[in-house]
């Protein structure tokens, strides 16, 4: 089992990404699957849209399963497909919607990141 540990003798484990996302029942709620030193390595499910708002800190999607566009205020809409990622800055005004009736999204975000609700301009109603 000595390949199960690395230098520091810290265990090691595969993490199963699509078992773990099959699990998740609840959309928009992440779980958190791993943490890297200062930063959650979180899954999440989307269904529907995600209300608009900004972070104080960056924030990185992976889609793994799905489509899901990425609209940024200013900058327009950015559909996203499996394998593909995206690096959101600090502090811009933007919302996630599946385009599918279900994504699977990996999302690395710092531990103090804060979520503000914030109205954008070319808001349209769900």
């Amino acid at each position: 089992m000595a390949d199960r540990y690395d230098s520091g003798g810290r265990e090691m484990n595969k993490i199963d990404l699509s078992a773990l996302g099959a699990k998740i029942e609840t959309p928009w709620v992440p779980l958190e699957v791993a943490r890297l030193e200062d930063y959650h390595i979180l899954l999440a499910l989307y269904e529907g849209s995600y209300p608009p708002h900004y972070h104080n800190k960056e924030e990185f999607f992976l889609i793994l399963e799905g489509e899901v566009n990425v609209e940024i205020e200013g900058a327009g809409t950015t559909t996203l497909r499996p394998r593909d990622a995206l690096l959101i800055p600090a502090g811009a005004h933007h919302r996630s919607s599946a385009r599918t009736p279900r994504a699977l999204v990996l999302i690395v975000e710092h531990r103090e990141i804060s979520y503000n609700p914030v109205v954008m301009v070319a808001q349209v109603t769900d």
